[in-house]
C-alpha cells in the first residue's frame, strides 16, 4: 500500500491506515481492505464505507421497467 510505504513522507503512522469512502469510494475502500489482507499486508485499523454499491444489478432492472418503451 502507497500509504503505508510512504508513510514518514506524509507525516503519518504506517501502522494507524484507515480507508474510507462512499457510494463507488465505499467499494473502494472495501475492496482495498480485503486486496490488503489477501496480500499479507494487513488490514486497516478502521474501514468506513458510507452507502456502499456492491451491485447496481437492481437498480437496473428497475429502471428498465420504469423507463423502457413496449412500443
Amino acid at each position: 500500500m502507497r500509504v503505508k510505504n510512504n508513510a514518514a513522507q506524509l507525516n503519518g503512522n504506517p501502522v494507524k491506515v484507515a480507508v474510507t469512502g462512499e457510494s463507488a469510494g465505499g467499494y473502494m475502500a472495501i475492496t482495498v481492505s480485503m486486496m490488503a489482507r489477501d496480500r499479507g499486508l494487513g488490514l486497516p485499523i478502521h474501514a468506513l464505507s458510507v452507502f456502499p454499491v456492491a451491485n447496481n444489478f437492481l437498480f437496473y432492472w428497475k429502471a428498465n421497467d420504469h423507463f423502457s418503451s413496449t412500443d
